[in-house]
């Protein structure tokens, strides 16, 4: 059974131990609630010390400051309890819209409305999660809404409960992608696959987004530019580039590289566009295909859809070189010429029968189709 996956906050002490050649550490932490000393009056307490091991490049944490590690809990066989760390963030302060976001979006079933959310963050801000997770009772009598009863407030903190261990990194998400037309599983997916790195990761690139289902170009484009993402950024232009293929529902597959061009001009604009500089970053990327034809010009083409056009022309070729598995079509009711002509086209195992309108087409094929079912 694999490790339950919990997200520790923790202050950062020192380094312990980092291994040769890599940026693997041990490190030394502590949790940020103070506890009695032992052997002390109440003025003194210590924090009880958390072992880390993660990823990590050297002087990148900072002494005294706060983390949030992403992982699960081990334990060595030689160092004893540790918290194996898949990735960190530094702590940063919940605002207002992420805390009334992931009120609404996590307790929804529990009479959390948008009133409600925005009065438990007037009476409590930024600690508005945690007094509802503890002291749901509490909540419930400083909010005085008649809607929203303890008995809710009690349903709403074992929903928070549950999700106590992402509470940090799901509001960060929530609050990053709310109002945004993303689906609403969307932050879920995110954080499965970067832990608590997500927000991070998200502000830096949104496209990341596109890998999952409903996050188009179109979302993800407008959530970088919206963050202040530069317009013409040969990254944004290659993508602009693929998206200018694989939205077109005109059934190609190749394109000239001056339709590419016109729909990059058409997201862009101006001076700015480097079309050959972003077809040929997509190329790289593996997002464009291209192909020279027999006068050496070029046809540009979203590559999954030019991998499958050659799958299914290799496959083709193959049915083509075996021989005819066509019944003997001797169908009285067709003219001489199109029995001569279906007679040719069924030598082989690939049939193709072409003619200009009018000349039976349909109508000869209409009468092979009923020949095979007759003999099957």
């Amino acid at each position: 059974m694999p490790a339950k996956t919990e997200e520790l906050t923790l202050i950062y002490r020192h380094e312990q131990i980092r291994f040769d050649g890599s940026d693997v550490a041990i490190l030394q932490c502590e949790t940020p609630e103070q506890t009695p000393a032992p052997d002390s009056q109440l003025l003194a307490f210590v924090n009880p010390p958390v072992i880390v091991k993660c990823e990590c490049p050297p002087d990148e944490l900072i002494t005294g400051l706060s983390y949030r590690f992403y992982g699960h809990w081990m334990t060595h066989h030689k160092y004893g309890q540790q918290f194996q760390a898949r990735t960190y963030v530094r702590c940063q302060p919940h605002g207002r819209g992420g805390i009334i976001r992931y009120l609404l979006t996590t307790c929804a079933g529990c009479g959390m409305g948008k009133a409600t959310a925005e009065k438990m963050w007037e009476k409590f801000k930024s600690d508005a999660v945690r007094i509802l997770r503890e002291e749901p009772e509490v909540a419930a009598a400083a909010v005085g809404m008649q809607h929203f009863t303890a008995e809710k407030a009690v349903a709403a903190a074992a929903v928070l409960k549950e999700e106590s261990a992402l509470e940090a990194v799901s509001i960060d998400v929530i609050d990053l992608l709310g109002g945004r037309g993303f689906p609403k599983d969307t932050p879920k997916k995110c954080i499965d696959k970067w832990g608590n790195r997500t927000a991070v990761l998200l502000k830096k690139n949104p496209y990341l987004l596109m890998l999952f289902r409903g996050c188009g170009f179109g979302l993800t484009d407008k959530m970088y530019l919206d963050m202040g993402g530069n317009p013409a950024a040969l990254k944004r232009q290659a993508l602009c580039a693929w998206n200018a293929v694989a939205r077109d529902t005109d059934g190609h597959t190749w394109y000239r590289p001056e339709f590419v061009e016109m729909g990059l001009r058409g997201k862009i604009g101006g001076t700015l566009v480097r079309p050959i500089d972003a077809m040929k970053l997509a190329k790289r990327a593996g997002a464009l295909s291209v192909f020279r034809d027999a006068d050496n010009k070029p046809w540009v083409a979203e590559a999954k859809k030019a991998a499958n056009e050659r799958t299914i022309a290799e496959h083709v070729l193959g049915m083509m070189a075996e021989p005819s598995r066509w019944p003997e079509a001797t169908l009285t009711d067709l003219t001489e010429h199109q029995q001569t002509q279906l007679a040719v086209a069924l030598k082989s195992s690939v049939c193709v029968l072409a003619g200009s309108p009018g000349t039976g087409k349909t109508f000869t094929i209409a009468r092979l189709i009923g020949r095979i079912i007759e003999l099957c």
